[in-house]
């Protein structure tokens, strides 16, 4: 129900799991649906609680608002000769003890942080 109550109703996209292909969702637009950037809104929706995102978090700033995206940084892309303890101790840098640190730059930016192994996503407006 977290997704398919706010996708089916609120922006009148159709989504079915297709079992046929494994990690398949599929979207189409219903007849009403008042804009068809609703399916694009829903799309990264999806995109970004597979990423780890909490679905309350993400659904207003993705299905109500205009300008919100994701992105992913991979730690080795910010510097190439991380590995084992060192990646480890970078990672924990970021989340800081007991999430503080992640959390701090979270309501800094007005942003929303997942680490994900060697992968940061990051959810929010472009200005922020």
């Amino acid at each position: 129900d977290y997704f398919y109550d706010p996708i089916r109703n609120e922006m009148k996209i159709d989504i079915r799991m297709n079992l046929k292909k494994p990690r398949r969702v599929e979207l189409k637009t219903m007849p009403d649906a008042p804009d068809m950037s609703n399916l694009q809104k829903c799309v990264r929706y999806l995109e970004a609680f597979m990423l780890g995102f909490d679905p309350d978090q993400v659904k207003d700033a993705f299905l109500k608002y205009e300008g919100f995206d994701w992105d992913t940084v991979n730690i080795k892309d910010v510097k190439r000769s991380l590995r084992g303890e060192h990646l480890s101790r970078t990672i924990g840098r970021i989340c800081g003890k007991g999430g503080k640190t992640k959390f701090t730059i979270e309501n800094a930016t007005k942003t929303r942080i997942v680490v994900a192994g060697e992968n940061v996503h990051i959810c929010g407006s472009y200005a922020a």
